[in-house]
């Protein structure tokens, strides 16, 4: 029995890193957070962002990240998640504007983000 294990296990293809993301990624630009900016109107200005620097060039600090319309709505059957990196924030807010000019906010912390880390150390929210 040991042969034919070992056998099997010669025949099996090698492993091989894979992506852990699925679905699209989304293009973001960043804005420094200065403090006290209001949600309501940063989201109104993207121009005051900057989409071509590398995120790791700003260094540590608080930000803001928007991207641009995804024009895709959220189905039952094919939902949209976000799914950022769940290793850097102390807090992290998702602000969500709507087409019809509804914005919904959803807040949490450190310790409010671990029921909604995935496999690979993601944060992924509804």
């Amino acid at each position: 029995m040991l042969i034919a294990c070992i056998c099997f296990a010669s025949l099996a293809a090698p492993a091989e890193a894979q992506r852990a993301f699925t679905g699209r990624p989304l293009e973001v630009c960043v804005l420094p957070d200065t403090g006290g900016m209001n949600p309501a109107i940063v989201i109104q200005h993207p121009e005051r962002f900057d989409c071509t620097t590398s995120q790791h060039k700003f260094g540590p600090g608080n930000f803001w990240v928007i991207s641009r319309d995804i024009n895709q709505r959220s189905r039952s059957r094919e939902p949209l998640n976000a799914r950022i990196a769940s290793l850097w924030q102390d807090k992290l807010s998702l602000h969500v504007l709507y087409s019809d000019g509804r914005m919904t906010t959803t807040t949490t912390d450190e310790r409010g983000v671990t029921p909604l880390v995935q496999l690979g150390a993601l944060v992924e929210h509804p």
